[in-house]
Formats: C-alpha cells, sequence, structure tokens
C-alpha cells in the first residue's frame, strides 16, 4: 500500500509540475489570443486524463492509465496566423500486482507547426498542420525473450525491457466550427496521415507504418453561460462527443490487407461542468492496435472511465 501510494504522489506530483510550468511559461513568452475560446481548441493532443482503473475488457487488470500531455503554444507576432505547438507527452499504466509496477511508459514528445486560415464568418478556420514526433519506451532490452519460442513457432516479444522506439511525421488539416450554439454537430474536425521512420529491424516490418485518421468532435449545451471558478471567464456544462476512426496500412504484425486489426474505433462522451470548464468526466470505448509502445502487438477492445484535463500548458 505504501508503495502504491509513493506512485501515485509521483503521478500527481507530476501533473501539477506540468501545470505549474506551462501555466508560467505561457503567462511570460507567449501571446495571448484575443479569442480564447477559439484558441483553447486549437490543440492537436489529445486532454490530459486518468482512467478509474484499467476499465472493462480484454486488458491487465491496471490501478489506473495516466495521460500526462501539456500543449504549449507558440505564437510569432510577425507572422498571427502561423503557430507551433510543443508536447512532452507521456503515458502511464499502473498494474494492479504486487508492487504495482508501471511496465515501460510510453514517452511520446512532438511539435506541431500549424497556419490559420479564418473562413468567411466568425468562428471557422481551417488549419493545415504538420507534426514531428517520437515514440518510444526507454528501453534497451532485446526486443525478443533470447531463445524462446510461443506455441505456434514465433518468438515472444519482451515487454519487460525490450527496447521500442521510432519517429514519425504527421500532415493533415483540422476545421473549426462555430461555438455559439446549444447543438454544434462540428465543433473540431482533423484529417491526417501519419508515417513511422522505424530504423528498428525488429520493428520495421511488423509496426505497420502508414496511418490514416479521422477525427470528430461535438457538443451539445446544457445550461446557462456561468463563471469558471478559476477564471471567471463565461462557459457553459456541455456533453461533449469525441469520435476517431483509422486505418494503419503496410505491413503489419499477424494481420492481412483488409484486417479488422487494422481498424482502430474510439468514442469518447463526457461531461463538462461550466464551473470547472477546463476538467470533464468522460466515458471512452476503444478498439484497435494497443496504442501502449511494445504492447502493440495485441488488439484491444475496453471501455474506460475517469476524468480529463484540457488547456493544462495554457
Amino acid at each position: 500500500m505504501i508503495i502504491f501510494l509513493k506512485k501515485t504522489l509521483t503521478v500527481s506530483f507530476l501533473v501539477v509540475l506540468f501545470l505549474g510550468f506551462g501555466k508560467a511559461v505561457y503567462a511570460d513568452n507567449f501571446e495571448s489570443e484575443n479569442n480564447s475560446s477559439i484558441q483553447s481548441r486549437i490543440t492537436f493532443s489529445d486532454p490530459s486524463y486518468i482512467t478509474l482503473r484499467g476499465g472493462f475488457g480484454n486488458i491487465e487488470n491496471l490501478m489506473y492509465q495516466a495521460n500526462l500531455a501539456p500543449d504549449f503554444n507558440i505564437r510569432f507576432k510577425k507572422y498571427p496566423n502561423l503557430g507551433l505547438e510543443l508536447t512532452p507527452h507521456m503515458l502511464i499504466r499502473m498494474i494492479d500486482q504486487y508492487s504495482h509496477p508501471v511496465r515501460t511508459p510510453s514517452y511520446m514528445p512532438k511539435a506541431t507547426a500549424y497556419y490559420r486560415i479564418k473562413g468567411q464568418s466568425i468562428g471557422k478556420e481551417t488549419i493545415p498542420f504538420l507534426t514531428f514526433g517520437h515514440h518510444s519506451n526507454g528501453q534497451d532490452g532485446a526486443f525478443y525473450y533470447t531463445d524462446s519460442l510461443a506455441a505456434n513457432g514465433d518468438s515472444i516479444i519482451n515487454k519487460v525491457n525490450g527496447s521500442f522506439a521510432f519517429n514519425y511525421f504527421a500532415g493533415g488539416v483540422m476545421l473549426l466550427g462555430t461555438d455559439n450554439k446549444t447543438f454544434n454537430p462540428m465543433t473540431k474536425a482533423k484529417f491526417s496521415v501519419q508515417y513511422c521512420l522505424i530504423r528498428q529491424l525488429t520493428l520495421k516490418d511488423i509496426y505497420g507504418k502508414v496511418r490514416f485518421t479521422a477525427d470528430l468532435e461535438s457538443d451539445f449545451a446544457i445550461s446557462k453561460e456561468r463563471p469558471d471558478f478559476f477564471s471567471q471567464q463565461k462557459s457553459r456544462s456541455k456533453i461533449i462527443s469525441s469520435m476517431q476512426a483509422g486505418w494503419i496500412a503496410g505491413s503489419m504484425l499477424n494481420a492481412e490487407s483488409l484486417d479488422l486489426d487494422r481498424l482502430i474505433f474510439s468514442w469518447t462522451l463526457a461531461y463538462q461542468p461550466a464551473l470547472f470548464s477546463d476538467f470533464a468526466l468522460f466515458a471512452r470505448y476503444y478498439y484497435g492496435q494497443d496504442y501502449y509502445n511494445i504492447n502493440f502487438d495485441r488488439t484491444i477492445s475496453l471501455v474506460q472511465f475517469g476524468l480529463s484535463i484540457r488547456n493544462l500548458g495554457n
């Protein structure tokens, strides 16, 4: 129990550290927006969150899954429509077993350059973007267990300290809708293509180098405008729906050219209170390749519940 409390406090400390660092940097160096409600939606990262245990599905028992993804937006006075987003992203799973180990966290820092093209009406924008990112687990052990074979004759992947790492480029476009109605069928939509630069020979032909992704976010306001407890900016309580569909192309472990294991689908339903507009309670369903670094060789289907935090770095 003592070890578990220490690890939980460590994660909480990291969240607070990222929050404080993000606020300080933003206040000192970043240009503020005239329209903060629009700026808050210009982010290319998932919100930071922590789940209540691991959820329901074909995944090991977890104490929690924590996603730490503060995003720091840099704007340029000389080129006001040009922006740069930096995200020191980390994903942690604490396993519910003796000593509560955290197996090989995912380290996923990235930088995204984008350009805002305003539409004909206020609140509508088209934003092309280009991302360079990294994904690894910080390990340097052998990818496969030495001299060990599964029942079907395949080598067994070393998920304790096996090395997993690659860089990637991603490009696409984000579309922002209006945000002044009770029901917004499209507050944000994003379409992207990702290409993985894999130099690790054991990973090169089994991960799936090319990925196509489409995201759609909608919201439904369920209250009148109220001042936020922290910023005093007025907002409304909302039900937010976020849907993502993706397809993995290229050589992939145990997958044919047309195979459901190549499909990625997730749907998140969240309640965002007006009083604490950066926080939300959410439920999420996910189907697809396991996104937790070296666990990519399995397809998971699960429902998770948790608390998310938006605008962690702003």
